[in-house]
């Protein structure tokens, strides 16, 4: 399966490759297929998705033509289009889920809408840090978590137990705007479905495409928000401040992550921090070819490293709710025990910081890395920047963290960071 994911990796770039007209895409793909039986035997591959399988069809059959249609822009956003319309309409009029039955409709509620429920370990922190931050400050509340597959069956019969003193969370991270337009969409759904209550969006990094797509889709959000009067907008980096606050006109405050809010995580571990961690994206954010990565991994291990790959994504999967605690936990221990992190993920930066562990940070195609380095973490000691995986870069970038002089050498809460979001809750729910 890796082998199939390294494969899928470089055919999508190709695709995705702004400078390359149809056919030298297709010149390129079949070049690149060409010498796919020698690596991978397609045949036998246990797809996870049905979309890996079609793919894997298609590379096996050298249907080069077909695979840039399938991939490009305009048909993506049809079939999100004619999804979307569906989940909206048919799933919310006739969506089944028993998650309004453990809503008391006479005790006041915080709701979490589009808590991720899927292999994105940093989502995952996400919901689980806010939750934590939104008990502290609301523990007479009932806290009731809607996860994100499950938008549109429930929120027709939550919305009928939900009264005006309630307070709706919509979930943060990185998906407001064209990026992940399917989450964008649900987040304008639910403001309109439940504009009469307290809502606040937890800090979010903001990117719309500046084409005229993008535009139209920044106009309709613009118009979703406007229509709640009573809600926050919180952005996690200054450029998504910035821009947040030039197009929209809700209340708007500026806030680290909402993981950076949880206390020191590392975990409590004997053993000697002895490997290098690679967490690094192999989606549709990913900068960096598998050539690369394996170039500066012989480089480390040339240097006597031990590296070891763990990613902040578990693939396609469904991880419940209730198991979310131990996968945070896993992965915190993991870097607890490693001496450096390189990564290109912005949670992998993150869990670098509350777990106290060096990281080199790359930033990624979209800025966010760099953009929430510059904000909130560029006085940590064990937290370093570099544009590239370079080899000769990431020593620099190790040399600079061994000679720091930087101020903050260790983790603590952020949590006084996040005063507006109290603030707004709190006037609130005083009413």
């Amino acid at each position: 399966m890796e082998k199939f994911i390294n494969l899928k990796w470089d055919i999508d770039s190709i695709v995705t490759d702004l400078n390359l007209g149809f056919v030298a895409k297709k010149r390129a793909i079949l070049s690149r297929l060409s010498t796919v039986d020698n690596e991978v035997d397609l045949k036998s591959i246990a797809y996870e998705t049905m979309a890996d399988k079609v793919n894997g069809f298609l590379y096996r059959k050298h249907l080069a033509s077909l695979i840039i249609m399938l991939n490009s822009d305009r048909v993506k956003r049809l079939k999100r289009n004619i999804d979307d319309l569906y989940q909206q309409t048919v799933v919310y009029t006739f969506g089944k889920s028993n998650i309004h039955r453990l809503i008391n409709r006479n005790k006041p509620k915080v709701i979490y809408t589009l808590v991720p429920d899927h292999g994105n370990i940093g989502d995952l922190a996400l919901g689980y840090a806010q939750r934590e931050y939104m008990v502290r400050l609301l523990p007479n509340y009932d806290h009731i978590e809607i996860p994100v597959s499950q938008t549109y069956n429930v929120l027709r019969k939550v919305r009928s137990q939900v009264t005006p003193q309630d307070v709706i969370v919509l979930t943060g991270g990185g998906d407001m705007g064209t990026h992940y337009l399917g989450v964008e969409r649900q987040r304008r759904f639910i403001i309109r479905k439940f504009k009469k209550n307290t809502i606040i969006s937890f800090p979010q990094s903001a990117f719309f495409d500046d084409n005229r797509f993008g535009k139209r889709q920044l106009r309709a959000s613009v118009l979703a928000y406007d229509s709640c009067s009573n809600l926050l907008i919180t952005a996690r980096d200054n450029s998504s401040y910035e821009f947040i606050k030039r197009h929209f006109h809700n209340e708007i405050a500026s806030t680290p992550d909402i993981v950076l809010s949880l206390d020191n995580c590392q975990a409590d571990v004997t053993r000697k921090r002895n490997r290098v961690v690679f967490s690094v994206r192999r989606d549709k954010e990913a900068r960096f070819s598998p050539a690369q990565l394996r170039r500066l991994e012989n480089h480390l291990v040339d240097k006597g490293k031990h590296v070891v790959y763990r990613d902040t994504s578990l693939g396609n999967v469904h991880i419940d709710i209730s198991d979310r605690i131990s996968v945070l936990r896993s992965i915190w221990k993991d870097y607890s025990m490693s001496e450096l992190v390189i990564t290109d993920r912005l949670h992998g930066m993150i869990f670098s910081v509350i777990t106290n562990t060096p990281c080199v940070a790359i930033n990624n195609k979209d800025g966010k890395v760099l953009n929430l380095y510059n904000s909130w973490l560029s006085k940590y000691s064990y937290i370093a920047v570099a544009s590239s995986i370079d080899p000769k870069e990431i020593d620099l970038a190790i040399e600079k963290l061994k000679s720091s002089t930087k101020e903050v050498r260790s983790h603590t809460s952020m949590r006084a960071y996040f005063a507006p979001i109290a603030k707004f809750i709190n006037e609130r729910t005083a009413r």
